[in-house]
C-alpha cells in the first residue's frame, strides 16, 4: 500500500518535470530555474502586490517580513520548549539570508547591479536559490544526524525510508527534469549546427537519445535499488532474525550487482557504436563513468547479508539450547 503510494507520487513528479521541460519556454519569465523556485515566484507576487497600490505595498512589506522571519520564529519556539540544539541556530541564518535574497528577486535589476552582470540575471537567480537551499539542506542534514543518533533501531529504519524516498525524488528530477531538458537542448543545438537540409540527422538524433539513456541509467537503477532496500527494511522491521531478511538482503545484492553490469555494458556499447559509425554520428559523446557508489553499495549489502545470515544462525543455535 505504502509502496504503491510512493510510486504514484514519483510518477506525478516525473510527469510534472516532463511537462516543465517541454512547455517551460512558455513560462520562462515566471520560471527561470528550479533552484530559484519558489522564491522567484513568491517575489514576483510580492512585487505585483507592492506596485498595485499604497495598501498593497504595505501588505507586501508585511508578508515579506513575515516570510523571512518565519525560520527565526521556529527557532524561538524550539528554544522556548528547551528542544533547540546547536544546528538550530542555522534557522536564524536562514532568516538573515532570506531578507536580501527575496529582496533582490523582488527587484531583479539589483541582482545585475550586485553581481555586475545584467545579462546573467536569470543564472544569478539560480545562484541565489542555491545559496539559500544549501543552508536549508545543511540544517536538515545536521538535524537528521541528531535524530538518528538519539533514536532506537526501529525509528532509524523509519527515518531511513524517509531519506531514501527523498533521494528518489532527487533522482526523478535528474531523470525527467535536468536529464530530459538536456536532451531537448542537445536536439535543438544539433539542428542549429546542421542547417543543410540535405543532411540526414536521424542517426544523430537516435544517438542523442541513446546517450541520454546511458547518462540517466544509473539514476533509474538507483531507484530500483532503493525500492529493493524498502523490502529489506520492511523485513527487518517485522523480524530481524527471519528468513525474509536474508532473502531480501540477497535480492538487494543481486540488484546492485546487475546495476553495475548494466551501467558498464551500456557505456561500452554506446562508445563502440559511435567509434564504428564515426562521422555518420554528428552528436558523438563518449562516456566513461566508474560506478564507485554502486560498487561500495554492493560490498556493503553483501557484508550485511553475510551478517544477517550469521545472526540468524546464532539465534537458531541459541534457541536450540534454550
Amino acid at each position: 500500500m505504502l509502496k504503491s503510494l510512493l510510486k504514484t507520487i514519483l510518477a506525478i513528479e516525473a510527469l510534472a518535470f516532463l511537462l516543465i521541460s517541454i512547455f517551460g519556454k512558455f513560462f520562462e519569465n515566471a520560471f527561470t530555474s528550479l533552484f530559484a523556485f519558489p522564491f522567484e515566484q513568491l517575489s514576483m507576487g510580492l512585487r505585483f502586490l507592492s506596485t498595485s497600490s499604497a495598501i498593497g505595498n504595505v501588505i507586501a512589506i508585511i508578508l515579506y517580513s513575515v516570510i523571512c522571519i518565519l525560520p527565526t520564529v521556529y527557532y524561538i519556539f524550539r528554544a522556548f520548549k528547551n528542544s533547540a540544539n546547536t544546528e538550530d541556530k542555522l534557522l536564524i541564518l536562514i532568516s538573515v539570508l532570506l531578507f536580501p535574497i527575496i529582496y533582490l528577486m523582488i527587484n531583479p535589476a539589483y541582482i545585475g547591479r550586485h553581481f555586475g552582470a545584467f545579462e546573467l540575471i536569470e543564472m544569478n537567480k539560480s545562484l541565489l536559490g542555491v545559496t539559500i537551499y544549501s543552508t536549508i539542506i545543511g540544517y536538515l542534514i545536521l538535524r537528521g544526524l541528531r535524530i538518528f543518533n538519539n533514536s532506537e533501531a526501529k525509528s532509524i529504519l523509519k527515518y531511513m525510508k524517509v531519506l531514501m524516498f527523498i533521494i528518489c525524488i532527487v533522482l526523478i528530477y535528474a531523470i525527467f527534469g535536468s536529464g530530459f531538458s538536456s536532451l531537448l537542448s542537445s536536439m535543438r543545438q544539433l539542428m542549429v549546427d546542421n542547417t543543410d537540409l540535405g543532411q540526414n540527422l536521424f542517426l544523430s538524433k537516435l544517438f542523442l537519445i541513446l546517450q541520454n539513456i546511458v547518462s540517466i541509467l544509473p539514476f533509474i537503477l538507483q531507484i530500483i535499488i532503493i525500492f529493493s532496500g524498502f523490502e529489506l527494511i520492511d523485513a527487518l522491521n517485522k523480524d530481524p532474525y527471519s528468513d525474509d531478511v536474508v532473502i531480501s538482503a540477497r535480492k538487494t545484492v543481486n540488484v546492485c550487482r546487475n546495476t553495475i553490469v548494466a551501467i558498464m555494458m551500456s557505456q561500452i556499447t554506446i562508445n563502440i557504436l559511435q567509434f564504428v559509425l564515426g562521422s555518420k554520428v554528428r552528436s558523438s559523446h563518449y562516456t566513461l563513468s566508474v560506478p564507485l557508489m554502486s560498487v561500495v553499495l554492493v560490498l556493503a549489502v553483501m557484508l550485511l547479508a553475510s551478517y544477517f545470515e550469521q545472526v540468524k544462525s546464532l539465534k537458531e543455535d541459541n534457541d536450540l539450547f534454550v
